[in-house]
């Protein structure tokens, strides 16, 4: 995988989340019947779903602008700024859907209007949990996104630089000189020892 691979799949599971957030809102608002009986629960999804399908559509765009200026510029500052957004998003998306969205008081609250508000709003509180079902799977997908992201970008970007493969080898230089001597050494002290093997013990400079 590729930063460039990474923040395409970022965004991908980003406009996701915006499809499934567009859905929710379609149930809560084409759905909605006509009598008052869930209005205010009804007001407060549209407002809450509105607020989170705006959250993942600026993650989204963040993640397409960040991958787009380092596919052409190789803006690898436009890259990390974009990441931080994205993950800014992410927190952001995280807190309002378990925070608020699909708290149990906010469930319960589903589960009283389905019983009591009749068959239209029972109707409607389906509509309205079948979207919402979707999304905790793709929020999981999105941190996963995310970490590969991250993952992609403490990785080098690109080539060694000039100076880098220099020093790189320099100390080749140094390490097979250094071996070589260490060789000559060796063959020199072997050499020694056959010279002292082939004469005697015993022999002296002559008078």
């Amino acid at each position: 995988m590729t930063v460039v691979t990474a923040f395409a799949e970022l965004e991908r599971e980003l406009r996701r989340l915006e499809q499934a957030a567009a859905n929710v809102s379609w149930a809560i608002v084409e759905g909605r019947p006509p009598s008052a009986a869930g209005g205010a629960i009804a007001d407060r999804y549209e407002s809450a779903v509105l607020d989170f399908r705006n959250t993942s559509q600026l993650a989204a765009g963040a993640a397409h602008d960040g991958q787009r200026a380092f596919q052409q510029q190789r803006d690898q500052f436009a890259l990390r700024a974009a990441l931080l957004t994205c993950q800014e998003c992410t927190l952001r998306l995280i807190e309002q859907f378990y925070g608020d969205i699909a708290a149990c008081e906010r469930l319960d609250d589903l589960n009283d209007l389905a019983r009591r508000g009749g068959r239209d709003w029972a109707a409607w509180v389906l509509g309205v949990r079948d979207g919402l079902t979707q999304c905790p799977e793709i929020l999981h997908a999105i941190n996963q996104a995310l970490f590969h992201c991250w993952q992609e970008l403490t990785e080098p970007i690109g080539p060694p630089t000039a100076s880098a493969q220099a020093t790189s080898f320099g100390a080749r230089i140094v390490i097979q000189s250094a071996r070589e001597a260490h060789e000559a050494h060796e063959e020199e002290s072997s050499a020694d020892e056959s010279m002292e093997a082939v004469l005697p013990a015993d022999i002296s400079p002559t008078g």
